[in-house]
C-alpha cells in the first residue's frame, strides 16, 4: 500500500462491481462516519 492510500473499511460488491466504502473523520462531531461513494456521479 502506498503513503496516503486508506484501506476500505468496507468493500460491497453488486452487479459484478466493487464499490469501496471509507471511514472519514469530523473533527467538530468528533467521530467517523462512513463516506459511501457518489452513485450519481458513477458512468456505467
Amino acid at each position: 500500500m502506498c503513503p496516503g492510500q486508506k484501506e476500505p473499511y468496507k468493500v460491497f460488491r453488486m452487479g459484478g462491481r466493487e464499490f469501496p466504502v471509507y471511514l472519514e473523520y469530523d473533527e467538530q462531531l468528533g467521530e467517523s462516519y462512513p463516506a459511501y461513494p457518489d452513485f450519481e456521479d458513477d458512468k456505467i
